[in-house]
């Protein structure tokens, strides 16, 4: 009994050690939920004053602004419409400025415009008198080339180096001239009218510095480019690069050639309707019949005049009419009578 009471005290005792530890644990539970409680309280309660401080000054500073702008509002308008005078001042003298600077540009571009048209003319008439419109071109477009030669070749546009070649040509700096026209017709996308234009300039410069070879070489290169094209302004080139080759190859005693050349112009462009079409076929005729002349082939040369004056004996345009004309009153015609043909 003695024993058991003993076991028995004993549990009392581990029951009550545990006891009490459970008790600290819960009491220190108790604690730490309490202080995060209060930690919790405390941030609600700053945050409510902060945002209640915040709204505060929202509310003050939104009363002082209305009562400033309430104070100032008389001034700010006055202000508002002085500034927006000054604005509509400045916006007509920038309209006025831009409007000016236009007018300038469209003023040079014209005169850049007459001036290129004056040397064209120069060009494809070379024993014509220089009229008073060429004077003043050789001094706008030596303006123009002055401010062209101040940038890179690779930034300059088909336009540029057709106006310095233009203004080479006004000087009679020949070989530029040709430069600037062959620079021209190498700038990609330009459009293919003005580079059989620019190459048939070429040409003629060439011409009259008398590179007879490179003279066909560059009309060559019109038939090579444009030989095929459809579209009227460039069969016309074509038609005309021909002639003159045919030309140069007279000159440098190619007369087979040439004959041949002119023979290309009939078959290209004999049954053609366009006016200078049939003038360029005309002009071939002459020229061909003309050289079987002076080279005896009388029948052949009649033969090549018949052709002319079946294709257009009749045709009542002028060029065309002074093309036949040419042919009864040639060279040609008068050995054809001395030689009894």
């Amino acid at each position: 009994m003695d024993d058991q009471l003993a076991q028995v005290g004993q549990a009392v005792d581990r029951y009550g050690v545990a006891s009490a530890w459970i008790g600290i644990v819960i009491t220190v539970l108790l604690v730490g939920f309490g202080l995060m409680g209060i930690r919790n309280a405390k941030a609600e309660a700053k945050e409510a004053a902060t945002e209640e401080a915040r709204k505060a000054a929202k509310e003050q500073a939104d009363e002082s602004a209305r009562l400033w702008f309430e104070q100032h509002a008389d001034e700010l308008k006055s202000r508002i419409t002085e500034l927006e005078h000054k604005a509509s001042q400045v916006h007509q003298q920038m309209d006025n400025t831009a409007k000016s600077v236009a007018d300038h540009a469209e003023n040079i571009k014209k005169k850049q415009e007459v001036a290129l048209a004056a040397v064209e003319n120069t060009v494809r008439n070379p024993n014509s008198a220089p009229s008073p419109e060429q004077k003043e071109a050789q001094q706008v477009l030596k303006e123009r080339a002055e401010e062209l030669k101040k940038s890179g070749e690779s930034s300059r546009s088909f336009d540029d180096w057709n106006t310095l070649a233009h203004a080479a040509y006004a000087t009679g700096k020949l070989e530029d001239a040709a430069y600037f026209w062959r620079k021209a017709a190498e700038v990609p996308n330009a459009p293919n009218v003005k580079v059989a234009e620019v190459l048939f300039n070429r040409g003629i410069t060439q011409g009259q510095l008398n590179q007879h070879e490179m003279v066909i070489a560059t009309y060559d290169d019109v038939l090579s480019r444009f030989g095929n094209a459809t579209e009227p302004a460039l069969r016309e080139q074509v038609a005309k690069a021909l002639i003159y080759k045919g030309t140069r190859q007279e000159n440098l005693s190619r007369l087979d050639a040439a004959i041949a050349t002119y023979d290309e112009v009939v078959r290209r462009f004999g049954e053609a309707t366009e006016p200078m079409l049939r003038e360029q076929v005309a002009i071939a005729l002459v020229k061909k019949g003309f050289i079987q002349g002076e080279q005896g082939q009388y029948k052949k040369a009649i033969a090549t005049n018949d052709c002319l004056l079946s294709l257009y004996g009749n045709d009542t345009e002028p060029a065309l009419c002074e093309q036949v004309r040419d042919l009864q009153n040639s060279r040609t015609q008068v050995n054809y009578l001395h030689a009894g043909v």
